[in-house]
């Protein structure tokens, strides 16, 4: 095993949420120099003021420096991702990420990593109370991973102060939302596809084949299939060459465990045109 895949299998994926009182927890040490940094991040609630008593939204933008990445929190070979704390006011809530749509990274290895590069927006729901004041003191401390040739763990401070009355303001920044919900994958809908599973041993095969739907409704047809495996799949064996391939059929190897097998991922086609679309599945298979 990769020593850096026994670090992801040891480590919190996602947000690690802390809740308690402003005075002691918003004591935050001085932000670190940015030019020091190979990515960036800033925390950009959705709309000025935001609600009490809803949950809302708010991003938490990176921009990378070129030639450097960021990774997914799904499977991978040489890097984890990114690292939320919050340091929130009693009663308020932060939950888990939405991720975006990562792409492979392939090395000589070969090792296989899934990255983002040039930016990466994370969408956190904030849920707040309804008789939360009309502005509140929120920190985050916030981890990444930034590699290039080099992995180099790095980090930030962050502090907003958040108006809060009891209905929703003006839009922050609609663009950075926009885009960020652009690269989402869809999460309803069938992306219609078949699986056929064969198990040997603990390992086990699955077909998995497109239906092409798009084609017949005068789309391109599909040129590639591409599966992420996310971090509650079941390891996949091999990944670099068999979680891609061309055309609309994917063979994959897993190992499971107690005669099952967790397809838990992101599955995108490719089109023709080079389009793109991916869909979250999570299937528990059997032979």
């Amino acid at each position: 095993m990769h020593p850096f895949r026994h670090l992801i299998l040891m480590t919190l994926l996602g947000a690690t949420l802390v809740n308690c009182a402003p005075a002691p927890c918003l004591a935050q040490p001085p932000a670190v120099d940015p030019d020091s940094l190979h990515a960036q991040v800033r925390v950009v609630p959705e709309f000025i003021p935001l609600a009490r008593g809803t949950t809302s939204w708010i991003a938490f933008h990176f921009e990378i420096t070129p030639h450097w990445h960021l990774y997914w929190n799904g499977i991978n070979d040489s890097g984890f991702p990114p690292e939320v704390r919050a340091y929130l006011p009693e009663g308020f809530v932060l939950g888990e990420p939405l991720w975006p749509v990562p792409k492979r990274l392939l090395s000589p290895g070969p090792i296989l990593d899934h990255v983002y590069e040039e930016s990466l927006t994370l969408l956190y729901p904030l849920t707040i109370p309804e008789d939360a004041p009309a502005t509140v003191s929120a920190g985050f401390k916030v981890d990444w991973l930034a590699c290039h040739e080099v992995c180099i763990p790095e980090g930030d401070s962050l502090a907003i102060d958040l108006d809060l009355s009891d209905t929703r303001g003006r839009p922050s920044d609609e663009t950075l939302f926009r885009a960020a919900r652009e690269r989402l994958p869809e999460t309803s809908g069938d992306p219609g596809f078949t699986l056929q599973v064969e198990a040997d041993a603990d390992t086990f095969g699955v077909r998995l084949e497109m239906n092409d739907s798009g084609a017949a409704q005068g789309r391109p047809e599909i040129a590639g299939i591409t599966f992420f495996p996310g971090p509650d799949c079941s390891p996949p064996i091999d990944p670099g060459s068999t979680t891609q391939a061309q055309g609309r059929l994917l063979n994959l190897r897993l190992i499971g465990e107690q005669g099952t097998v967790r397809l838990a991922g992101l599955l995108q086609v490719t089109r023709r045109d080079r389009s793109t679309q991916a869909w979250k599945v999570d299937r528990l298979l059997q032979p």
